[in-house]
Order: structure tokens, then sequence, then C-alpha cells
């Protein structure tokens, strides 16, 4: 179990469990320990009756009665900068869907915003999504949606625990600039088999985990498959599916040493056909992406105070788009076939150690060293028996090396200081091309006011070397993942920033944050670009962000009613000298105000109301403000042509955004319902805007994709 705090009975000495369930604390013979974790039944243990002996602790679930949708005590357990959600906790919160989302859970956390409605993308303290690291057992997804952004790809059932990270980033993790999203699977449970069945409005899923008759291992499997593919198996022209297969076993050989095997694949896949019969022409689109992956860890107490862990994995992202055509007519035929792809492979190893011998230092270091494969956009096009295959980015792909080494220590310096101070050193080599080396420093300090105030300062920078390209805001993916080559530098972010915690009494506490971030070296598409040219000639690079802001919540944790109240304050602006006449522009998700409330009723053991709103400045895009039409040639009979008149990038501004959700959940012994309802007001949120020609004049008209949606899930346990 992760997170789980272990303090000494009339002491000041505590520590938590890290991400494999392991503890070290230094005690007296006559100490007696408490041990507590949201969720499962406390236990007190004396340390008279150990001899230090190595100590093996099960936990019993406990009432979840009281149970809310931030994890326990933040104050106490969770590291600065850090905000973790359970399963349990995850499963309260409406969904668009009727099933829980593990990242749209995290939407409602101060800092944290979902970008588009409806899309499960992390929008993090002004940052991209692509500046997010997405860590599935310690290996980085490249992609983590379906249906074009709407569902992530995480089961819930299948998660041990999800911690983001979106400051005071510790020396382990690097590769992206705005947050580390830490998924970590279960290894099954040891002891009882369980399994699930769900059925719901948009995805079935079958889940099961439980242990081997000797005890040592233990299995997870999970599979969930959407229904949109049994409501379009009856259309002829269109079919969709996804799937996303979850499959973990654990192996304990000894004591010490313990094995576990991790498998992950999920794949989107769409078709269309276009049969116009009265022009002898019939036309097929297809999408297909999605994720493989597979992983070996070794986990290895080398003696009671050093543990290691030993990860080799391998994942493979793929993209395909293809679009093909027949003509028949009067013995005439014609066959046409168009693809564009777009691949990610990447194999890595990694060793994280763990050195816990003195009670005051908390050591880890590591290293990682990945091997990547991109190959951004494959372009190939026959037609008949001729063909022509050309690669419109890269000849061969780019190979590239990865390698970082990292060492933190985490010292008591006395009762009221804790100091962290960790360095990441990282290299980046495409083949045969210029080779990185950055340093990334990662310091901060933890000062103890008084029992109930704290106040965390800290510095980090990261650095990111590869680059996320898309020309598309919704639907099916068109983007590339794209490597730092000689041309285009990595980027680079400079973080500072402020958290105070301050407990006004047992079960309600107040956290506020400051942060100010600087960025460099950002990329983006050139305006007017062209998707047949070099990547690399298609972009603005040595771009340059500014992200500062203030975010404060209040946490209530226990009672019948309980939840967050949250409100954020902040700004986000870019700068690239080709773009925006070289001045600074508003990002898209420059999010000036933000607020949240989440509030969970707990009526019985077995029935709970949720209700959650949201509110969030208007995005900013980029729209003409005026349009003409023109007569090219200088006559009344020349064709029309259009001129568009720009105020600026992104210098418009959609309607505030704002949305009610409320949900139901009934749980029996056996089985558990949940009703909700997205948008309960129906609040007719703009997507996005277009401009259309009414009566000679050009009118400015709003779509909105989301209005007031039910949904309803059913969850069978046996």
């Amino acid at each position: 179990m992760i997170g789980v705090l272990i303090r000494i009975d009339k002491g000041i000495g505590a520590t938590m469990t890290d991400n494999n369930g392991y503890f070290y604390l230094r005690e007296s013979s006559k100490d007696t320990i408490r041990i507590s974790c949201v969720g499962y039944e406390k236990k007190k243990i004396a340390m008279d009756t150990l001899k230090n002996k190595q100590l093996n602790v099960y936990l019993k679930s406990g009432v979840l009665l009281d149970e809310i949708i931030v994890t326990g005590n933040a104050f106490k357990q969770l590291p600065a900068g850090a905000m973790s959600l359970s399963t349990q906790q995850m499963k309260l919160i409406p969904n668009l869907t009727g099933e829980t989302d593990v990242l749209k859970a995290f939407q409602l956390l101060p800092g944290v915003q979902g970008g588009s409605e409806g899309s499960v993308g992390l929008v993090v303290r002004g940052g991209t999504n692509d500046q997010n690291i997405y860590l599935l057992d310690d290996f980085p997804l490249y992609y983590v949606n379906h249906i074009g952004g709407f569902v992530s790809i995480f089961d819930a059932s299948a998660i041990k625990n999800a911690t983001l990270y979106k400051g005071f980033f510790p020396a382990s993790y690097g590769g992206r600039l705005s947050s580390v999203m830490d998924i970590r699977l279960k290894d099954g449970d040891t002891f009882h088999s369980r399994k699930e069945l769900m059925f719901g409005t948009l995805n079935s899923k079958f889940f099961c985990e439980g242990p081997f008759k000797n005890q040592k291992t233990t299995y997870l499997l999970s599979f969930r498959l959407c229904n949109l593919g049994l409501y379009t198996i009856f259309i002829d022209q269109l079919n969709y599916y996804f799937y996303d297969l979850n499959a973990k076993l654990s192996h304990r050989i000894d004591s010490n040493n313990k094995l576990l095997f991790t498998i992950y694949s999920g794949t989107d896949h769409f078709k269309a056909i276009n049969d116009m019969k009265e022009l002898d022409i019939n036309s097929t689109n297809l999408y297909d992406f999605g994720n493989t992956m597979a992983s070996i860890k070794w986990v290895r107490i080398l003696n009671p105070s050093l543990t290691s862990n030993l990860t080799a994995s391998y994942s493979n992202f793929h993209n395909i788009n293809k679009m093909t055509s027949k003509f028949d007519k009067k013995n005439l035929m014609m066959d046409y076939n168009e693809t564009l792809s777009s691949f990610v492979k990447e194999a890595q190893v990694k060793m994280d150690l763990s050195y816990l011998k003195y009670s005051n230092h908390a050591i880890r270091f590591g290293s990682v060293s990945a091997l990547q494969m991109f190959r951004p956009m494959v372009y190939s096009f026959k037609q008949e028996d001729k063909a022509l295959n050309l690669d419109t980015a890269i000849t061969k792909g780019i190979n590239a090396l990865q390698n970082s080494l990292y060492l933190e220590d985490k010292m008591e310096v006395n009762r009221i200081v804790q100091l962290t101070a960790g360095l990441r050193f990282s290299t980046f080599s495409p083949a045969h091309k210029k080779t990185y080396y950055n340093l990334e420093p990662r310091i901060s300090t933890r000062i103890l006011c008084k029992d109930r105030l704290s106040f965390n300062l800290g510095y980090s920078r990261m650095n990111q070397y590869v680059h996320f390209l898309s020309n598309n805001d919704g639907g099916f993916p068109k983007d590339l993942w794209v490597t730092s080559t000689e041309k285009v530098k990595p980027e680079m972010s400079d973080q500072y920033e402020i958290e105070a915690n301050y407990e006004l009494s047992d079960h309600l506490f107040l956290k506020l944050d400051l942060y100010y971030k600087s960025l460099k070296g950002l990329i983006d598409y050139k305006d007017n670009s062209s998707s047949f040219q070099n990547w690399e000639d298609n972009v603005e690079s040595d771009g340059q962000g500014k992200n500062r802001g203030i975010e404060l919540m209040l946490t209530k944790e226990s009672g019948r009613l309980n939840g967050f109240v949250s409100y954020v304050f902040s700004k986000s602006t870019r700068q690239f000298d080709g773009l925006n006449q070289g001045k600074d522009f508003p990002f898209k998700y420059d999010y000036r105000n933000q607020a949240n409330i989440v509030l969970n009723y707990c009526v019985s053991k077995r029935m709970t109301f949720v209700a959650t709103w949201t509110y969030h400045t208007g995005n900013a895009i980029t729209l003409a403000n005026e349009k003409y039409r023109i007569i090219n040639g200088g006559s009344k009979e020349g064709s029309y042509g259009e001129v568009h008149v720009y105020n600026g990038r992104n210098g418009f501004r959609l309607p505030d955004y704002h949305r009610l959700d409320l949900g139901i959940n009934i749980k029996n012994d056996r089985d558990e319902w949940h009703f909700g309802i997205y948008n309960a007001y129906n609040r007719m949120n703009p997507f996005y805007y277009y401009l259309s020609l009414k009566e000679d004049k050009y009118v400015l008209k709003q779509q909105t994709l989301f209005p007031f949606i039910p949904s309803i899930s059913h969850t069978y346990y046996f």
C-alpha cells in the first residue's frame, strides 16, 4: 500500500510507505507505532515484541462513510506539491459517461483544468497536455485518451493509487515541464479473489484480482470495451469501438525479493464508409491509434535500510489514418489509397534505490536509460498499380537515447525545519545529431511554525526533450510526437513556489499556493503551415512563456457533509518572434479565474449524494473581428475571395464556462448503482465559434457540444 502513515506513539518520529509499500523507521524497543490509512482500520503495534525483525503489516478495510474527495490529511501526509486520490474517492465524482474517470477527477483540484469541454487532458498551471508525463507503473505513456479525448485509458478499478505532482518535483521525476501523473496498478489481493462486472452508458468492463494457491503469486486482470461498437454494428456505414486491457502478475520470491509483470494494451478503431452509388464511388476512412506497453520490475531489499527497484519496459504508440476510394464505371476502374501514420517506440531500463539508515535522512538515487524511436509522419499514396511512397517528415525517422541520473536527500534539520535537496542530470542524443546536457536542481524547505501551521518554499527546474504538435482541438488525433533536434532545442522551465498549510480544526484545512513559472524553448505551428513540409520548417521554436498564479483551497475531511472549495487566480502568456508580431499573447487556456465546489453528503453507509460545480474564465481564441469579400481579377465577373482581419493572436475570449454535475451512488453488498447528471442546469457553454453569412452579413455563431446529459452504470461484485 502506498502512502500509509506510520507514527511513533507519543513521539515525533513518522514516515510513510513508498511506492512499493515499504517503510523504514528507527525506534526504541519501548516505543509503540500507530499505522493509519484512509479507508482502512487503524493499527497499533508494540515494538518490544519484534526485537529488530522485519515487520509485515496487513490492514483491514474500514468504514468509508466519512471518506471524501481529497486523500487523507494533506497537511500531515502528502508531500508538498502533490495531490492524491484513491479509487473509492474517484468513484464518488459524477462523470459525463457514468464511469469513474481518473483524469477528470483530478480536473476538479485547484491549478488543474481540462482544456476543451469533456476532454480528459490536463492543463496544469498554464501548461499544455504534452507537458504532463503520465506514468503507469513507472513507464511513460504517450497517449492517454479515447474518443478524441473524452475518455481516459485508465480503469479506476485496477488502480491502487494516483498522485499528481504540480510542483516541488522530486528529483526522480523528469522529462516534462508542467506535472507528473504517477499511477500505480494494484498488485492483486493477497488473501481473497474478487470480481467486478460493470455495465455503463458508454462502456462495459470486467475486473478480477486474487491470489494463487500458495499466496506468493497474485494476479490482476481488467478488460474494458466501448458499447458504441454494439450500437454501430447495425450501421453499415459506421463502426467505432475502443478497448483497454490491464494485466499484472506479482510474485513474492521471498521476504526480500518480489517480481512484478505488467501489460497494458489499448486501441481506438473508427471506420466510416461513404457509398455514393449514383456516382459509382465508394470511399472508406479508417482511424486506428493506441498504446501497447509491457514491463517487468524486480523489487529487492538489499539490507534493512537499502531497497532497490529495477524496471525494464517497452512501449509502442501508433496513430494511423487510412483513406481509400474506388471508382467503377463503364469498365473503368480506379483504386485510390492514402495513408498518414506516425509511431513512437521506447525501450527503457530504470534503477531506483532508497537508503533510509539514518532517522533524519531519506536518500534516494537512481538512473534511467531510454532508447526512443520517433517516426513523426509517414505519408504514402497509391493509385491503381502505380505507387508513390514518401516520408514527409524525416526520411528514416529519428532514434534517440535519453539518460538521466538523480540524487535526493530529505533531511530533518530539526523539529521545525525539513530540507529536501535534489539534483537530476539528463542527456539527450538524437542519432548523428547534437547531444544536449542539462542539470536540473530541485530544492525545497518545510518550516513547521506551529502544530497546525507549516510553510513550504521550493524551486524546480525541468527539461523536456520531446514535443507534441497538434493542428486540431478535438476529434480524432492528427498530431505528431517529435524530438529535439539541432534546429529545435529542448523546452525548459523554472518554477518558484510557496505553499502554506493551516489546520483550522481536526477536520478542516486551508491551503494556499503561490507560484511563478518561466518557460523557454516552446514550439508551435507557424501561421499558414503546410502538412506536407518537414515538421521542423513548419514550426516556430524558441518561444517563451510566463505562468503565475494564486491557489486557495478549503477542505472539510469528515462528517456527513464534506468536500472542498477552491479558487485560483492565474495568468499565462506566450511570446514567439514569428507570431503576433513578436508581442506577448494570452495562452489558449489562460484561465484568469477558476473555482470548484465539491460536496459529498453521506445519507447512510449505502447511499451518497455528490454535487460538483466548476467555473472558469473562457478560453482565449484567435477569431477574425472583420471579414469581407473582394473580387479577384478586377471585374464584377471575377471570382470572389475573402479577407480576414484579426485583432492579435488569441485576442478573443469565449464566455465564462460553468457547469453543475449531480450524482447518486447506491452501494449494496453485491452490487453498486451510479446515477449522474452532467450539466444539470443545461448551461449552453460554447465549444467553438464560427462566422456564418446571413443576408449578406457575417454573424458570429456558437456551437455547444454537451447540454444536459444523464448517465447510469451498474457494477456487480462476485
